[in-house]
């Protein structure tokens, strides 16, 4: 009872701190543009991201918790002009869902004011999907009004590949997972290799997920994977830097 009660004060104040963080070309060291994230109050168990969307799920407002984060993602990511595309997480239903006036989320994305050219919805598959059809037609509407769209932690559910292949997006992120210890373990590479087979093959974007060290950043940049983000290119923090750290520039560069 009380954590539903913290968690409704927490969207009354709109008491939500976003985060940033970055997302590199690997083989030209150019920044893509940033992952938006957001944080509950300091210092309190619903800082963490997990908690207090599992909070505001029990509590029934889990969709208004993610309108309103996005709301103030785009706010922040705006305010400090950084540049570059904007990573927004997104569930499923979240995705499919109406407001009061009966519009789904692409029509309220618009009505914040953003430019869909800049903004990705990154779909995440954290609660079942009842129907593809009507998934993969608002998913169209989006495409349509401009926004790109990208499949969040492919791997980690057991449907991903199958909204891969329902929802054609433009980005896919490989889960953290496949990526830690990639330097030091063969069947790991292997699955980043036919995931980027198949990427090719469909024109979507791979964006690596988790590269926490040099020597996965050496191997995925060597693979001739596309995009990464993770601790070793940048951690997510409120005011990031508007470009990325020399050394991995500089790394893509010697390539």
């Amino acid at each position: 009872m009380q954590m539903h009660q913290d968690v409704h004060q927490i969207l009354s104040a709109q008491d939500l701190l976003p985060h940033f963080q970055p997302i590199v070309g690997l083989q030209t060291g150019l920044l893509l543009g940033y992952e938006g994230l957001i944080r509950g109050p300091t210092n309190t168990r619903l800082e963490s991201p997990l908690e207090l969307l599992i909070a505001a799920r029990r509590a029934g407002i889990g969709v208004e918790l993610e309108r309103l984060s996005v709301r103030v993602i785009w706010e922040r990511f705006h305010a400090l002009g950084l540049p570059g595309m904007l990573f927004l997480n997104l569930s499923l239903p979240a995705l499919c869902a109406r407001d009061a006036q009966g519009n789904r989320t692409p029509a309220y994305l618009c009505a914040l004011g953003m430019d869909p050219r800049r903004i990705v919805i990154e779909l995440t598959e954290d609660q079942t999907l009842s129907c593809y059809r009507r998934t993969r037609r608002i998913v169209s509407l989006c495409q349509l009004r401009g926004f790109g769209v990208g499949i969040d932690d492919l791997g980690s559910g057991h449907s991903s590949l199958r909204l891969w292949l329902e929802l054609a997006p433009e980005y896919v992120k490989i889960d953290m997972a496949f990526v830690h210890g990639v330097n030091k373990d063969d069947r790991r590479l292997e699955f980043l290799r036919s995931i980027q087979r198949i990427a090719a093959s469909l024109n979507t974007k791979v964006i690596v997920e988790g590269i926490e060290n040099e020597a996965e950043y050496e191997v995925v940049r060597r693979l001739g994977l596309p995009f990464g983000q993770g601790y070793f290119i940048g951690r997510p923090c409120p005011s990031p830097a508007s470009s990325i750290a020399a050394q991995i520039a500089c790394k893509a560069r010697e390539a």
